[in-house]
């Protein structure tokens, strides 16, 4: 699928390809909350999600940002204290806290699938 648009398509793309997968609806713009930087200090850092593939996330104040390998940096909006969104694409970021309330791992959920990376900086 191609497309001059910021909007992705990847899910009509997959419904011509399986016709048995269901279309997901576009979501309205999220609200997003503010969290404290203390919050968002501990979701810096690189997580690897393939061998060769990591998703940087960075702090500039009170705003997170994402940048996978290869690609642009990314804005990502808080919709509770551990689940973010992003308004480029249809993606979304859960945060995994460990027993001790460190960040552990993060989920990438694109495209119907739901990609988990370990923190490993």
């Amino acid at each position: 699928m191609l497309t001059n648009s910021n909007v992705g398509v990847d899910d009509i793309g997959l419904k011509i390809l399986d016709n048995s997968r269901q279309l997901t609806l576009p979501k309205k713009d999220k609200e997003a909350i503010d969290l404290s930087e203390e919050i968002l200090e501990r979701y810096v850092g690189e997580y690897e999600l393939a061998p060769n593939f990591t998703i940087t996330v960075t702090r500039k104040g009170t705003q997170l940002f994402g940048q996978g390998t290869g690609q642009p940096q990314f804005e990502m909006f808080a919709s509770a204290e551990t689940e973010f969104f992003l308004r480029v694409v249809e993606a979304s970021v859960s945060f995994i806290l460990d027993d001790e309330g460190n960040t552990a791992s993060l989920v990438l959920h694109q495209a119907g699938q739901d990609v988990p990376g370990k923190k490993i900086k």
